[in-house]
């Protein structure tokens, strides 16, 4: 979240996100990566942000700044898998918190059998 709202090239990707996490860092693997971020935000929908919304009430976290939501879902990533568990993360991030380099965001993962 450091780089919010910039561009990054994809040799700073390669070496920043793969390389510092002792990854093979290749074009290939970014593509990929890229692929299933977007489908992932192309399934972003309102029923998704409820979810969101009630989970973060249910363990009394103000769900009513303007915030950064990121989703993936196993399920709508890769629809078909013959795994037997699907798995859900949603992470909300408060802009003003992600501004001032302090970010606290919240995590929520799910998952079950399908």
């Amino acid at each position: 979240m450091r780089n919010n709202n910039l561009v990054l090239s994809r040799e700073t990707l390669l070496t920043q996100v793969w390389e510092a996490h002792d990854q093979v860092a290749s074009g290939n693997n970014l593509n990929n990566t890229i692929s299933i971020l977007r489908k992932a935000f192309s399934s972003l929908g309102e029923v998704d942000l409820g979810r969101l919304k009630s989970l973060l009430e249910q363990k009394n976290i103000p769900c009513n700044v303007p915030a950064t939501v990121l989703y993936y879902d196993s399920k709508s990533v890769a629809p078909n898998t013959l795994g037997l568990v699907r798995a859900s993360y949603f992470y909300y991030c408060p802009q003003a918190e992600m501004a001032t380099g302090k970010v606290q965001c919240e995590n929520y993962y799910e998952h079950w059998a399908q």
